[in-house]
């Protein structure tokens, strides 16, 4: 294995994700190249505090739909206002009494086929 070889397997030997043969032989070449000890060394270590100390990444895709929105006048990425349409625009106390008759009426066409399977 040489040294870029190794480079390249920083990330999986930090997660231990290699396999026993390549973690062995990855092994024996940070002993024999101190220099590359120490690059994996400082990988490991920037690795954990960017792991342990990172804020939370800002949303991103928020600022990014409002400028394109705005940008295109409003044609890409619409505001959430705007893209209600149909049920979405009802009241709730609508939606629901909608709900409650169309069960009711499942309901009685269930009860109906089983009092006319029954009835011969």
């Amino acid at each position: 294995m040489t040294s870029d070889e190794a480079r390249e397997l920083f990330s999986a030997a930090y997660d231990a994700q290699l396999t026993p043969d390549e973690q062995q032989a990855f092994d024996r070449l940070l002993e024999a190249a101190p220099e590359l000890a120490r690059e994996y060394a400082e990988f490991c270590a920037t690795l954990a505090a960017v792991r342990t100390d990172a804020p939370a990444p800002p949303d991103l895709l928020i600022g990014v739909q409002t400028r394109l929105r705005n940008a295109s006048g409003g044609r890409y990425y619409k505001d959430r206002f705007a893209q209600r349409s149909g049920v979405a625009r009802l009241p709730p106390w609508l939606v629901m009494i909608a709900l409650s008759v169309l069960l009711s009426l499942a309901w009685l066409g269930f009860r109906l086929l089983h009092v006319i399977q029954v009835a011969p």
